[in-house]
This record gives C-alpha cells, structure tokens and sequence, in this order.
C-alpha cells in the first residue's frame, strides 16, 4: 500500500511489487484479525492450533524478479465450522479501510497523533457495527 501511495503522490507510473504476480494470496484487515484473536482468546480452549483468514485468495498479476512462494494457503474449516467465526469484511471494504486510512495519515498530513488516533477511533466504531 505504501509504494502505491508513494507513487502516486510522486507520480511515478510503475511500481515493483514482490514475486511473479501469479501468487496466490488472502488479504485480511486488520480490524479482522483482531476481533478473530479476541474471539479465540475468549472462546477457544483447546490445544489444537487453529488459523484465522477469509478463505478467498487472489492473484497479483505482475511479474517482478523477487521470489516468493505460489501458494500460502491456510485451513480455516476449524475457525469457521467449530467456532462460526469469519471476518466481517470482504475484499473491497478492507482496501476501502485500508486506502482511507493510508489517504488520512499521509495525504491529510495529520499534523497531531490525535488526529490520525480520532480517525483510527472512527473506523474501528465503524467495524464493530457492522
């Protein structure tokens, strides 16, 4: 997200991502991730390791010369049959939340650690509601 946002600032018309771009790969959010952690602590007692994701990967298609693994899949039938647990946010909400904070933090200029903590404070309301 940052060389995005770099490059789009800076107008720079390419930008070098890692591996060939035929990767698969799951994003999640981090407001996600969180809630998931929070929710195994308080609900998950057995010695069994279990993985938080969304179970949808998908492809970043441009070749680049770093090396990187095809496929880093995780099983996530315990945390979403045992448990019921899946994330709230889909793909296009969490690079919604994603850029939209990025936006506030770099292009806004926050001038105070207030500034950018209300906003974080506001998007993490907006999640919880959802």
């Amino acid at each position: 997200m940052r060389k995005l946002h770099v490059a789009k600032k800076e107008n720079i018309d390419k930008v070098e991502i890692c591996g060939s771009g035929k990767q698969y790969r799951e994003f999640m959010h981090v407001d996600d991730m969180a809630e998931g952690t929070i929710f195994l602590l308080e609900n998950y007692d057995d010695s069994d390791f279990i993985n938080l994701g969304i179970w949808r990967e998908y492809i970043v298609e441009k070749d680049n010369k770093f090396h990187e693994a095809n496929l880093l899949e995780l099983d996530i039938i315990k945390s979403t049959s045992k448990l019921n647990w899946k994330p709230k946010l889909n793909f296009k909400d969490s690079i919604t939340m994603t850029v939209d904070w990025y936006k506030e933090f770099y292009f806004n200029n926050s001038e105070k650690d207030s500034d950018i903590l209300d906003f974080i404070n506001k998007q993490i309301k907006k999640y919880i509601k959802k």
